[in-house]
Protein backbone atom coordinates (compact mmCIF):
# COMPACT_ATOMS: atom_id res chain seq x y z
CA UNK A 1 0.00 0.00 0.00
CA UNK A 2 3.02 2.35 0.88
CA UNK A 3 4.31 2.13 -2.51
CA UNK A 4 0.91 3.47 -3.93
CA UNK A 5 1.10 6.17 -1.81
CA UNK A 6 4.66 6.99 -2.66
CA UNK A 7 3.81 6.19 -6.77
CA UNK A 8 1.44 9.20 -8.13
CA UNK A 9 4.04 11.90 -6.25
CA UNK A 10 7.41 10.30 -7.29
CA UNK A 11 5.98 10.06 -11.53
CA UNK A 12 4.64 13.53 -11.22
CA UNK A 13 7.74 14.68 -9.81
CA UNK A 14 9.75 12.91 -12.11
CA UNK A 15 7.88 14.66 -15.24
CA UNK A 16 8.61 17.88 -13.61
CA UNK A 17 12.12 17.39 -14.13
CA UNK A 18 11.89 15.72 -16.95
CA UNK A 19 10.05 18.48 -18.39
CA UNK A 20 12.79 21.17 -17.64
CA UNK A 21 15.34 19.09 -19.23
CA UNK A 22 13.75 18.63 -22.31
CA UNK A 23 12.78 22.25 -22.49
CA UNK A 24 16.43 23.34 -21.72
CA UNK A 25 17.93 20.83 -24.34
CA UNK A 26 15.17 22.48 -26.95
CA UNK A 27 16.02 26.15 -25.95
CA UNK A 28 19.98 25.10 -26.21
CA UNK A 29 19.12 23.51 -29.81
CA UNK A 30 17.04 26.23 -31.30
CA UNK A 31 18.38 29.47 -29.71
CA UNK A 32 21.83 28.76 -28.31
CA UNK A 33 22.75 32.33 -29.85
CA UNK A 34 19.75 34.00 -28.49
CA UNK A 35 20.46 33.51 -25.37
CA UNK A 36 23.89 32.98 -25.29
CA UNK A 37 24.42 35.21 -21.85
CA UNK A 38 24.34 34.63 -18.23
CA UNK A 39 21.91 35.30 -15.75
CA UNK A 40 23.46 35.63 -12.35
CA UNK A 41 27.11 35.15 -10.82
CA UNK A 42 25.13 33.40 -7.93
CA UNK A 43 24.65 30.26 -10.16
CA UNK A 44 27.78 28.25 -11.31
CA UNK A 45 27.25 28.03 -14.85
CA UNK A 46 27.47 30.98 -17.89
CA UNK A 47 24.66 30.10 -19.72
CA UNK A 48 21.26 31.28 -19.10
CA UNK A 49 19.27 28.57 -20.15
CA UNK A 50 21.19 25.98 -17.84
CA UNK A 51 21.37 28.42 -14.77
CA UNK A 52 17.76 28.45 -15.63
CA UNK A 53 17.55 24.61 -15.40
CA UNK A 54 19.45 24.25 -12.00
CA UNK A 55 17.05 26.74 -10.78
CA UNK A 56 14.00 24.60 -11.34
CA UNK A 57 15.20 20.79 -10.75
CA UNK A 58 17.35 21.49 -8.27
CA UNK A 59 17.34 24.79 -6.36
CA UNK A 60 14.07 25.36 -5.52
CA UNK A 61 12.24 21.82 -5.36
CA UNK A 62 15.90 21.11 -2.94
CA UNK A 63 16.09 24.21 -1.22
CA UNK A 64 12.55 23.80 0.23
CA UNK A 65 13.31 20.02 1.10
CA UNK A 66 16.44 21.98 3.43
CA UNK A 67 13.82 24.57 4.47
CA UNK A 68 11.03 22.00 5.78
CA UNK A 69 13.55 19.37 7.80
CA UNK A 70 15.23 22.33 9.49
CA UNK A 71 11.29 24.36 9.86
CA UNK A 72 9.56 21.39 11.22
CA UNK A 73 11.77 20.85 14.12
CA UNK A 74 12.90 23.90 14.90
CA UNK A 75 9.27 25.73 14.50
CA UNK A 76 7.13 23.25 15.33
CA UNK A 77 7.61 23.56 19.31
CA UNK A 78 8.02 27.24 19.23
CA UNK A 79 4.86 27.98 17.90
CA UNK A 80 3.36 25.02 20.35
CA UNK A 81 4.98 27.24 23.22
CA UNK A 82 3.45 30.40 21.53
CA UNK A 83 -0.19 29.16 21.08
CA UNK A 84 -0.09 27.62 24.43
CA UNK A 85 1.17 30.72 26.69
CA UNK A 86 -0.92 33.35 25.19
CA UNK A 87 -3.73 31.52 23.51
CA UNK A 88 -4.45 29.06 25.64
CA UNK A 89 -5.14 30.47 29.34
CA UNK A 90 -8.87 29.16 28.53
CA UNK A 91 -8.73 26.78 26.72
CA UNK A 92 -8.29 22.49 26.79
CA UNK A 93 -5.84 20.92 24.91
CA UNK A 94 -5.64 17.48 23.70
CA UNK A 95 -4.07 14.52 21.41
CA UNK A 96 -6.21 12.97 18.75
CA UNK A 97 -5.01 10.04 17.23
CA UNK A 98 -5.05 9.59 13.51
CA UNK A 99 -4.77 6.83 10.95
CA UNK A 100 -2.15 6.90 8.33
CA UNK A 101 -3.47 8.59 5.31
CA UNK A 102 -3.31 6.81 2.12
CA UNK A 103 -2.45 9.59 -0.60
CA UNK A 104 -0.83 12.70 -0.50
CA UNK A 105 -2.73 15.77 -1.27
CA UNK A 106 -0.19 17.52 -3.52
CA UNK A 107 -2.43 20.51 -4.72
CA UNK A 108 -4.33 21.18 -1.35
CA UNK A 109 -0.65 21.51 0.57
CA UNK A 110 1.02 23.18 -1.92
CA UNK A 111 -0.76 25.79 -3.13
CA UNK A 112 -0.41 28.47 -0.35
CA UNK A 113 3.37 27.63 0.19
CA UNK A 114 3.72 28.70 -3.35
CA UNK A 115 1.83 31.61 -3.23
CA UNK A 116 3.47 32.69 -0.44
CA UNK A 117 6.88 32.05 -1.99
CA UNK A 118 6.02 34.01 -4.59
CA UNK A 119 4.27 36.81 -2.57
CA UNK A 120 7.62 37.17 -0.39
CA UNK A 121 9.75 37.40 -3.73
CA UNK A 122 7.73 40.47 -4.82
CA UNK A 123 8.43 41.92 -1.69
CA UNK A 124 11.98 41.20 -1.50
CA UNK A 125 12.50 42.64 -5.53
CA UNK A 126 14.31 46.27 -5.49
CA UNK A 127 16.21 47.64 -8.20
CA UNK A 128 19.26 47.47 -5.88
CA UNK A 129 18.80 43.85 -5.42
CA UNK A 130 17.95 43.43 -8.86
CA UNK A 131 21.51 45.10 -9.78
CA UNK A 132 23.02 42.99 -7.18
CA UNK A 133 21.54 39.22 -8.16
CA UNK A 134 21.80 39.68 -11.81
CA UNK A 135 24.73 39.86 -14.03
CA UNK A 136 26.26 42.72 -15.56
CA UNK A 137 25.75 41.06 -18.98
CA UNK A 138 22.38 40.35 -18.79
CA UNK A 139 21.48 43.84 -17.52
CA UNK A 140 23.10 45.46 -20.40
CA UNK A 141 21.42 43.22 -22.47
CA UNK A 142 18.31 43.64 -21.39
CA UNK A 143 18.46 47.30 -20.89
CA UNK A 144 18.01 47.14 -24.79
CA UNK A 145 15.05 44.87 -25.09
CA UNK A 146 12.73 44.96 -22.23
CA UNK A 147 14.34 46.70 -19.84
CA UNK A 148 13.08 46.55 -16.18
CA UNK A 149 10.18 44.15 -16.50
CA UNK A 150 12.22 41.12 -17.90
CA UNK A 151 14.57 42.00 -15.37
CA UNK A 152 12.47 41.84 -12.73
CA UNK A 153 10.48 38.74 -14.22
CA UNK A 154 13.61 36.83 -14.18
CA UNK A 155 14.90 38.10 -11.20
CA UNK A 156 11.56 36.30 -9.27
CA UNK A 157 13.21 32.97 -10.81
CA UNK A 158 16.91 33.92 -9.04
CA UNK A 159 15.01 34.38 -5.93
CA UNK A 160 12.59 31.38 -5.82
CA UNK A 161 14.87 28.98 -4.22
CA UNK A 162 15.52 31.18 -1.06
CA UNK A 163 11.95 32.40 -0.48
CA UNK A 164 10.27 29.00 -1.69
CA UNK A 165 13.02 27.70 1.86
CA UNK A 166 11.68 30.46 3.84
CA UNK A 167 8.31 29.42 3.20
CA UNK A 168 8.90 25.76 3.60
CA UNK A 169 10.79 26.76 6.76
CA UNK A 170 7.67 27.77 8.08
CA UNK A 171 4.81 25.19 6.87
CA UNK A 172 6.91 22.18 7.76
CA UNK A 173 6.36 23.42 11.07
CA UNK A 174 2.37 23.60 9.99
CA UNK A 175 2.47 20.37 9.26
CA UNK A 176 4.84 18.68 12.15
CA UNK A 177 1.67 20.44 14.37
CA UNK A 178 -1.29 18.57 12.20
CA UNK A 179 1.01 15.89 12.22
CA UNK A 180 1.16 15.57 16.25
CA UNK A 181 -3.04 15.84 16.09
CA UNK A 182 -2.92 18.35 19.00
CA UNK A 183 -6.28 20.34 19.46
CA UNK A 184 -7.76 22.96 21.17
CA UNK A 185 -11.45 23.56 22.63
CA UNK A 186 -12.49 27.08 23.82
CA UNK A 187 -15.28 25.43 25.53
CA UNK A 188 -14.15 26.81 28.95
CA UNK A 189 -13.74 30.23 27.78
CA UNK A 190 -17.65 30.16 26.46
CA UNK A 191 -18.90 28.47 28.59
CA UNK A 192 -20.91 31.01 30.15
CA UNK A 193 -21.46 33.46 26.70
CA UNK A 194 -23.36 32.98 23.65
CA UNK A 195 -20.56 31.78 21.52
CA UNK A 196 -20.36 28.56 20.00
CA UNK A 197 -17.76 25.44 21.28
CA UNK A 198 -14.92 25.24 18.31
CA UNK A 199 -12.66 22.66 18.24
CA UNK A 200 -9.74 22.96 15.68
CA UNK A 201 -5.73 22.09 15.56
CA UNK A 202 -3.03 24.10 16.57
CA UNK A 203 -1.19 23.37 13.33
CA UNK A 204 -4.66 24.45 11.64
CA UNK A 205 -5.15 27.87 13.52
CA UNK A 206 -1.37 28.97 12.25
CA UNK A 207 -2.28 27.83 8.85
CA UNK A 208 -4.65 29.84 8.67
CA UNK A 209 -2.55 32.68 9.61
CA UNK A 210 -0.12 32.32 7.04
CA UNK A 211 -2.83 31.82 4.51
CA UNK A 212 -3.28 35.87 4.72
CA UNK A 213 -0.17 36.39 2.91
CA UNK A 214 -0.67 33.75 -0.10
CA UNK A 215 -4.10 34.50 -1.16
CA UNK A 216 -5.80 35.15 -4.24
CA UNK A 217 -4.00 38.85 -4.42
CA UNK A 218 -0.37 36.89 -5.25
CA UNK A 219 -2.16 35.53 -8.36
CA UNK A 220 -3.51 39.57 -9.31
CA UNK A 221 0.16 40.90 -8.91
CA UNK A 222 1.57 37.72 -10.96
CA UNK A 223 -0.82 38.48 -13.87
CA UNK A 224 0.18 42.47 -13.80
CA UNK A 225 3.88 41.28 -13.64
CA UNK A 226 3.02 38.86 -17.36
CA UNK A 227 1.09 42.02 -18.55
CA UNK A 228 3.91 44.40 -18.02
CA UNK A 229 5.91 41.82 -19.91
CA UNK A 230 3.93 41.87 -22.60
CA UNK A 231 3.80 45.36 -22.97
CA UNK A 232 7.49 45.64 -22.83
CA UNK A 233 8.43 43.01 -25.08
CA UNK A 234 5.77 44.52 -28.10
CA UNK A 235 7.81 47.58 -28.46
CA UNK A 236 10.83 44.64 -28.69
CA UNK A 237 11.89 43.59 -32.18
CA UNK A 238 12.79 39.80 -30.41
CA UNK A 239 9.61 38.22 -30.84
CA UNK A 240 11.06 34.82 -30.75
CA UNK A 241 11.95 36.20 -26.36
CA UNK A 242 8.49 37.45 -25.88
CA UNK A 243 7.06 33.83 -27.13
CA UNK A 244 9.10 31.38 -24.72
CA UNK A 245 9.03 33.81 -21.95
CA UNK A 246 5.00 33.93 -21.83
CA UNK A 247 5.46 30.56 -22.11
CA UNK A 248 7.89 29.75 -19.02
CA UNK A 249 5.79 32.44 -17.03
CA UNK A 250 2.56 30.23 -17.57
CA UNK A 251 4.29 27.07 -17.20
CA UNK A 252 6.25 28.25 -13.98
CA UNK A 253 3.39 28.78 -12.03
CA UNK A 254 1.46 25.20 -12.82
CA UNK A 255 4.88 23.34 -12.58
CA UNK A 256 5.77 24.93 -9.48
CA UNK A 257 2.94 23.06 -7.65
CA UNK A 258 5.01 19.94 -8.44
CA UNK A 259 8.27 21.39 -6.24
CA UNK A 260 6.82 20.79 -2.81
CA UNK A 261 6.86 16.75 -3.90
CA UNK A 262 9.95 16.18 -1.98
CA UNK A 263 8.85 17.90 0.84
CA UNK A 264 5.25 15.98 1.13
CA UNK A 265 6.99 12.90 0.42
CA UNK A 266 9.36 13.29 3.54
CA UNK A 267 6.73 14.64 5.47
CA UNK A 268 4.62 11.24 5.26
CA UNK A 269 7.78 9.13 5.74
CA UNK A 270 8.46 10.98 9.34
CA UNK A 271 4.87 11.87 10.21
CA UNK A 272 4.89 9.12 13.41
CA UNK A 273 8.35 10.40 14.14
CA UNK A 274 7.78 14.37 13.64
CA UNK A 275 4.06 13.76 15.46
CA UNK A 276 6.08 12.21 18.58
CA UNK A 277 8.74 14.81 18.11
CA UNK A 278 6.12 17.69 19.00
CA UNK A 279 4.10 15.67 21.72
CA UNK A 280 7.03 14.99 23.25
CA UNK A 281 7.15 19.24 23.94
CA UNK A 282 3.11 19.12 24.28
CA UNK A 283 3.62 16.93 27.27
CA UNK A 284 6.23 19.31 28.99
CA UNK A 285 3.10 21.99 28.33
CA UNK A 286 0.98 19.31 30.35
CA UNK A 287 -0.59 18.31 26.63
CA UNK A 288 -1.17 14.66 27.15
CA UNK A 289 -4.65 13.96 26.75
CA UNK A 290 -6.27 11.86 24.17
CA UNK A 291 -9.07 12.77 22.65
CA UNK A 292 -11.63 11.30 19.93
CA UNK A 293 -13.26 13.79 18.14
CA UNK A 294 -16.64 12.76 16.28
CA UNK A 295 -19.50 14.98 14.77
CA UNK A 296 -22.52 13.89 14.25
CA UNK A 297 -26.08 15.23 12.94
CA UNK A 298 -29.16 13.50 14.08
CA UNK A 299 -32.23 14.62 11.87
CA UNK A 300 -35.74 14.14 14.07
CA UNK A 301 -38.10 12.93 11.29
CA UNK A 302 -40.95 13.40 13.78
CA UNK A 303 -40.64 16.82 14.72
CA UNK A 304 -39.55 17.74 10.78
CA UNK A 305 -43.05 15.75 9.80
CA UNK A 306 -45.20 17.72 12.52
CA UNK A 307 -43.98 20.83 11.38
CA UNK A 308 -44.13 20.41 8.28
CA UNK A 309 -47.27 19.55 8.80
CA UNK A 310 -48.64 22.67 10.37
CA UNK A 311 -47.18 24.73 8.00
CA UNK A 312 -49.65 23.22 5.30
CA UNK A 313 -52.17 24.03 7.78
Amino acid sequence: MAFFKYFKPFILFLIYEVFWIVFAFFLEYYFSATFAFSLSPFIPTDSIITELLLVFTLFIPFGGLIGYMIGGYILGPIFLYIHKKIFGTDLIYAIQEKKEVQSISIFYKSFFPIMLAINLTFMMISPDLINFILSSEFLSITSSIAGESLQKSLSLFVLLPFSFGITMFLFSSIWFLKNSGILYSNEKKVKSTSEPYVIRSVGGWFHTLLKGYAGIGVLITYSLVIVDLVQSFLISVDRAILIISLLVWFVVLLMLFLTTIPSLILNEIIRTKSAGYVRKFAKKLGIEDIVEVKFNIEIKYEEQTQVAEENIE
